[in-house]
């Protein structure tokens, strides 16, 4: 019978781990909240909704697994009536602590990169309460807030830093043209980086909608463009073996195609036909091809490459590439344009204006 039991027993801990593996995890301490319940909540359609409820035990500790979200959200923990956000990128394993006094302003996070930003964010932007938006304190923080969201745009903390309220305002004002352009990088971003994701959208819909808030007269530097936007860099092998890195391709001064293609594609011989009369048109004037394979057979695609009038490359890694994953490509041909300052200016999502695409940054 104890046989039976211990067997039992493993069985149920093989089925958790087994059950657990495509789940996120939430866990931690609330000082002096010793047995109490939690809901936690996430958004849909902008509304925060309950989906689960969890109670601390008699030391305020508690756990939490749910089902991994297809993109990364911000997740929230509810206690009397004050909450404690989280962000979650797909099996994040995210640890908060936090006291009952101050449940929604002292908690920290660890266990993410993302965890730890959004601590920072909430640290800085609680610090403004009470300030005034001119003060020399609110300007610097807001502009170190800036900084650090520009350098990744496409977060999920990018997004929460722009939709942050300071006293019942907006910290990052739609109506105001100067952090409309801060809205619009993360929109960019979103939409350069994030294709599928419900937010992209929300941002695109929240630039649209300050953009008609602004003066008719608006100048040019009061819009935002794609070009905030930087690159992840690539160093792949050529057809005859030789690292060439994008970086290398993308210099100042320089537009570059940035294409991730497989030549088994039936239209692969049209597309490549079509780049080679791009290729031709602009070369002269600083364009370049930068174009990344995905071929099962790597000596077939030697084969096809090694005589293209532009740099191509072959990624052994395959599906598995992060490469892909950095450019959030989930299906071939994908297109970027990098512009003359060696940043994304555009993503190309219908090829019968790939001409027209590249034109308009030459």
């Amino acid at each position: 019978m104890r046989k039976l039991l211990y067997i039992l027993v493993m069985l149920a801990g093989v089925l958790y781990a087994c059950g657990d593996k495509n789940s996120f995890e939430i866990k931690g301490t609330i000082d002096g909240a010793a047995n109490k319940k939690m809901v936690v909540q996430r958004t849909d359609n902008g509304v925060w909704v309950n989906i689960d409820s969890i109670e601390t035990d008699g030391d305020g500790k508690f756990a939490y697994h749910g089902a991994a979200p297809a993109f990364p959200e911000i997740y929230r923990l509810e206690y009397n009536g004050r909450y404690a956000y989280f962000p979650i990128d797909s099996l994040d394993h995210i640890e908060l602590k936090a006291d009952t006094a101050n449940f929604d302003t002292g908690y920290t996070l660890t266990g993410s990169d993302n965890a730890i930003w959004l601590t920072e964010v909430n640290r800085k932007v609680q610090a403004l309460s009470g300030k005034a938006a001119d003060s020399q304190d609110y300007v610097k923080t807001k502009r170190e807030l800036t900084e650090r969201l520009l350098k990744d745009p496409s977060s999920i903390v990018a997004y929460y830093t722009v939709e942050k309220i300071v006293d019942g305002h907006r910290l990052f004002d739609p109506s105001n043209a100067a952090d409309l352009k801060i809205i619009g990088a993360v929109a960019t971003g979103y939409g350069t980086f994030r294709e599928g994701n419900p937010l992209t959208k929300y941002m695109e819909a929240e630039y649209m909608a300050g953009m008609r808030m602004q003066p008719r007269n608006a100048s040019p530097s009061d819009t935002i463009h794609a070009n905030q936007i930087g690159y992840f860099d690539i160093a792949l092998k050529d057809a005859g073996g030789k690292v060439r890195k994008l970086s290398d391709v993308a210099v100042s001064g320089k537009v570059v195609l940035l294409n991730f293609t497989t030549y088994a594609a039936k239209e692969s011989p049209e597309f490549n036909r079509i780049l080679a009369d791009i290729n031709k048109k602009y070369s002269s004037r600083g364009f370049s091809i930068y174009q990344v394979g995905y071929d099962a057979s790597e000596f077939s695609w030697r084969d096809a490459a090694k005589n293209l009038p532009w740099t191509a490359v072959f990624d052994p890694a395959g599906a598995q590439s992060k490469n892909l994953v950095n450019y959030n490509v989930g299906s071939l041909p994908a297109i970027f344009i990098i512009d003359r300052n060696g940043t994304i200016a555009e993503r190309v999502m219908d090829l019968n204006e790939l001409e027209i695409s590249v034109a308009r940054h030459i």
